[in-house]
């Protein structure tokens, strides 16, 4: 009798811990690559970037400035870079998301602006079907900022 108990305990802890298992570990792998990057591919438009200078706050997207992201299903992408006063310029390359979804990986860029333009990373501080806020310098070389993207 003894024995039948224990082995309906160790039962019910095996379906216990299976449960768990099932039901916990998706939602504990979070923004996978794979997730992100579904989520990535699209036209993404720039409407704000700001930075902390000073203790203060600033923002630096004008009325006077167009930025946005394509990002394409076959590993490419394309920056373009509008500003009326200053013309258009565009930089392509490929990205990828790494480090489980928490950032971007621009590489094998090819500016359209002559000089070299270095492979970086960007962090992922937010995405949503909607949304995609990065943190990236854009504008000033420093400090770091945060962009905020509108998907279009």
């Amino acid at each position: 009798m003894k024995s039948i108990l224990i082995n309906m305990t160790s039962l019910r802890l095996s379906l216990l811990f299976s449960i768990v298992l099932i039901i916990g570990i998706p939602s504990a792998w979070g923004q996978g690559d794979k997730d992100a990057t579904k989520q990535l591919v699209g036209t993404w438009m720039l409407t704000r970037h700001t930075t902390v200078m000073d203790g203060q706050l600033t923002e630096h997207l004008t009325g006077a400035q167009d930025y946005f992201f394509e990002f394409f299903k076959d590993g490419t992408y394309v920056a373009h870079y509008n500003d009326k006063d200053e013309g258009d310029t565009k930089n392509e390359g490929k990205w990828r998301v790494i480090d489980n979804g928490k950032a971007i990986s621009f590489y094998d860029n090819n500016p359209e602006s002559p000089g070299e333009f270095p492979d970086y990373e960007v962090n992922i501080l937010g995405l949503t079907d909607e949304e995609l806020i990065m943190e990236e310098y854009l504008f000033v070389d420093d400090p770091i900022g945060k962009s905020y993207y509108q998907k279009k």
